[in-house]
């Protein structure tokens, strides 16, 4: 279980972050695909402790004409 909070709390330091960057998208892309990666694990540590899976509203970017575009992020089953 203090893993499952581990990866959540993990994941809500690097969205905080990602949020204070401005001036570096490369970056901040980077940040929010480690936000993923953490509820990804989160989800998974969930599911083998037959536990509610957390909520996914971690965003995904897509870099586009050097602007960042913000979609939810689309779960699936793993």
């Amino acid at each position: 279980m203090n893993l499952l909070a581990g990866y959540l709390e993990r994941a809500r330091q690097f969205e905080l972050l990602a949020g204070e960057t401005k001036d570096d998208p490369r970056f901040k892309r980077m940040l929010l695909r480690q936000v993923v990666a953490y509820r990804m694990l989160a989800v998974k540590r969930a599911d083998k402790l037959h536990l509610p899976r957390p909520s996914l509203t971690a965003l995904r970017t897509v870099h586009r004409k050097n602007r960042i575009e913000r979609r939810p992020l689309v779960a699936c089953r793993a």
